[in-house]
């Protein structure tokens, strides 16, 4: 009886307070979550995880030595990607970073089965913003992206120094010379019988002058190991 009447609730309450697409307004099916099935075949994909020479990559050639780096969306001033961003950072929603990331790790495991890192790093934020926030989205991004693929996360391992950097006032060697001020890295990620291959992951790539900065410290601890970049988005 009591499993009755809470179906029933159930009911009324979706009636009354759906969970609605992000996108349209419409109301989510019960397989769906945040995106309905026509609102997420309209997301900008950027398939960059399948192209070499992709902007992104392009974005640091020059800069830093990456292996790979993609991107799951495009970002523009107006659309869907922008809309969920925002209700990640303006409201809160963590659990968005990590679904998008679950999602995006999914695919890549999939469309890439030879897919592997050693670990997963997100770039960090300022202890004080991350009080302030109460979560970094890049981190709960990387969670989503390491469920999915099983590659751990070790976020923890890596911690940001300064709370606001002048990095892209400065010419590329000041950033390398000056990354031990913006970022910090355990040593512990050197306790590796091989030279290690760390995916570093961002919400945003815009410039590339922040994720420069976090490679570069984690290159100064590491010099032989391999780097790659994923980020959520890509601005454009």
């Amino acid at each position: 009886m009591q499993s009755y009447f809470s179906k029933v609730l159930g009911g009324l309450i979706h009636l009354f307070y759906p969970n609605t697409c992000l996108g349209c307004r419409n109301g989510l099916l019960k397989s769906e979550s945040y995106l309905c099935i026509s609102c997420l075949s309209k997301l900008p994909y950027t398939q960059f995880h399948l192209q070499q020479g992709n902007l992104v990559e392009k974005c640091f050639w020059g800069r830093v030595p990456l292996h790979q780096a993609f991107s799951y969306l495009y970002f523009r001033d107006k659309g869907m990607t922008r809309n969920l961003l925002h209700r990640i950072k303006y409201q809160g929603d963590k659990e968005l970073a990590t679904h998008l990331g679950f999602v995006y790790g999914s695919r890549l495991k999939e469309d890439i089965p030879e897919l592997y890192y050693d670990g997963i790093l997100a770039v960090p934020l300022h202890p004080a913003r991350l009080r302030k926030r109460g979560f970094n989205q890049s981190h709960e991004f990387a969670e989503g992206l390491s469920a999915a693929t099983a590659i751990p996360n070790l976020s923890h391992l890596a911690r940001r120094e300064v709370a606001t950097s002048t990095q892209t006032r400065k010419n590329r060697e000041s950033r390398w010379l000056n990354v031990d001020s913006i970022f910090s890295v355990n040593k512990q990620l050197a306790d590796q019988n091989h030279a290690p291959h760390f995916l570093l992951v961002d919400d945003v790539i815009t410039t590339g002058a922040t994720m420069e900065s976090f490679a570069a410290s984690v290159l100064n601890v590491l010099p032989d190991c391999r780097l790659s970049v994923a980020s959520i988005a890509y601005a454009v």
